[in-house]
């Protein structure tokens, strides 16, 4: 077929494609059942709230109806999380099960438009349900206690939120070639989500929490608004902001992953990637930064960015370092080569975090001595020990296959996470305990967790109460310059390793035949 009947021909079935899909879900008996049993549990909710209601009074109608409207957002917003994944983390691999994949592949029809057709159908339903709710949520507006406009925000929510869990299960669809392994690995990412949300929200990370539909609807009916930089921003901006960015990783993630390996582009993909972590480092960061900065809390802000650093950068290098194989085969050509390009590909990651460190030099404006322990933190302990985990991981992947890979990184992390988390644990649990003061053991001990130089050296003491014998040893800057010396030894003994094992001849009778 010549190039222009090919894409005539992809032109002509990208409508039949999703009218295609479409059909099938909207033709099965389960979505007209589905969609009235919905619709009758929704009322059956507000029957019961207006009976439970009834005998306060007719001076209590708003707060009913406000109570039912909370009821109904909070009910569907839940079921969509949960669902909306389960039955889009089948798209895929039910065309691979009902061997009909092929055929599909071998049609003239792009990746995109497969997903496009895919997402379309998977969420289509949903998003039908979503609308088909809004009679009976309008209930609350004859009983008062609901403005327009939380209606307006509530249902945006709602629907940017089904659109990305949606995209979140097509991704795990096209990761695996198997319903029983997509479809579980979907119910895990929706429960993390749910579960994430609560330690970020006690952690002062509350835009990052607006992701979870429980965190953002208590947040908007309570006018509990998220700070940024000194001001009050409401809820729904870091929200759909996050999410709008996540769908788009999320989607282009899964075309990439149906292309053709040897057409495979990941630059744009990263681009979305770094998109998101520009949002993530913005909102976390602003945060930290508020109109009137104490000294003390100067010191406690440094702290909680440098540590969100530390861990965007711990994620980003061990990715970086498993990466690796496949990035330096790739063709670095054009102006998508700094996104292909490893070297490239680590400043872009350190440039997604400028937010983070310009918020943390306008911290330090408002706490005194902060410029030189913010520097020891940022260019010693954060930027060693990501270099460290990202050559670990380069070891532990190798130069095998996909699943070599991700075990590697999935080994990576977890010793990451220990070394970062265990010492410094250890040493906040001693001195919570003891009134003498740790033992030196456990002081040396912690420096392994460059958690322990950030919070010295920033001062912020609450956390670490004193290190008196590394200190006394070493000086007042000493924890931070001794994790940094423990990480850049790590780093050259990987680098070392590294240069001796290319140097190494190969074994005989393995060379090409």
């Amino acid at each position: 077929m010549s190039a222009a009947g090919r894409h005539a021909g992809s032109g002509m079935l990208r409508a039949p494609l999703l009218v295609k899909e479409i059909r099938t879900r909207l033709r099965a008996r389960t979505v007209v059942i589905s969609g009235n049993l919905y619709v009758l549990a929704l009322c059956t909710v507000v029957l019961l709230g207006l009976l439970g209601g009834g005998s306060v009074g007719e001076a209590l109608g708003w707060q009913i109806g406000s109570s039912l409207f909370k009821t109904l957002t909070y009910t569907q917003a839940l079921l969509m999380l949960f669902v909306s994944p389960l039955v889009a983390a089948s798209a895929v691999t039910g065309e691979v099960e009902q061997k009909t994949w092929d055929s599909l592949r071998a049609a003239p029809v792009t990746p995109r438009k497969i997903i496009a057709a895919k997402l379309s159908a998977a969420t289509g339903v949903f998003l039908m349900l979503i609308f088909v709710s809004l009679p009976v949520a309008s209930i609350s507006f004859i009983l008062g206690g609901v403005a327009p406009v939380d209606l307006l925000v509530v249902y945006s929510y709602t629907v940017f939120c089904t659109l990305t869990v949606g995209a979140m299960g097509l991704y795990w669809s096209t990761r695996f070639e198997r319903s029983i392994a997509s479809i579980p690995a979907a119910t895990v990412t929706a429960v993390l989500v749910l579960i994430v949300s609560s330690p970020a929200s006690e952690m002062n990370l509350r835009s990052l929490a607006m992701i979870c539909p429980t965190e953002f609807l208590s947040a908007t009916y309570s006018d509990a608004p998220v700070a940024f930089f000194g001001l009050e921003c409401p809820p729904w901006v870091p929200a759909l902001a996050l999410l709008a960015a996540l769908f788009a990783c999320l989607v282009i993630a899964s075309v990439t992953r149906l292309a053709d390996e040897r057409r495979r582009r990941h630059a744009l993909r990263r681009a979305a990637l770094l998109v998101l972590l520009a949002l993530v480092a913005v909102f976390s960061a602003g945060e930290q930064v508020t109109a009137d900065l104490t000294e003390p809390a100067a010191r406690q802000a440094v702290g909680s960015i440098a540590t969100q650093l530390l861990v965007v950068w711990m994620a980003a290098a061990l990715w970086i370092g498993s990466s690796v194989p496949v990035t330096l085969g790739e063709p670095r050509r054009g102006p998508g080569r700094i996104l292909t390009a490893p070297a490239g590909y680590v400043l872009l990651i350190f440039a997604a975090c400028a937010p983070a460190v310009v918020a943390s030099l306008i911290v330090c404006r408002a706490g005194a001595g902060l410029w030189r322990s913010s520097f020891l933190v940022f260019a010693g302990p954060a930027f060693m020990s990501s270099l460290t985990w990202a050559l670990l991981a380069r070891w532990l992947a190798g130069n095998s296959g996909s699943m070599r890979r991700f075990v590697g990184l999935a080994c990576a992390s977890v010793l990451a996470l220990v070394i970062v988390v265990a010492p410094f644990a250890v040493l906040s649990a001693m001195a919570d305990a003891s009134e003498n003061g740790e033992p030196a053991a456990v002081q040396f001990a912690s420096l392994l967790s460059p958690l322990t130089a950030i919070w010295h050296s920033t001062g912020a003491g609450m956390y670490v109460r004193n290190l008196k014998a590394v200190t006394g040893l070493l000086g007042k800057d000493g924890p931070a310059l001794a994790t940094g010396a423990i990480f850049m030894a790590s780093a050259l003994a990987l680098l070392a390793r590294d240069i001796a094992a290319g140097r190494r001849p190969a074994p005989r009778g393995t060379g090409p035949a």
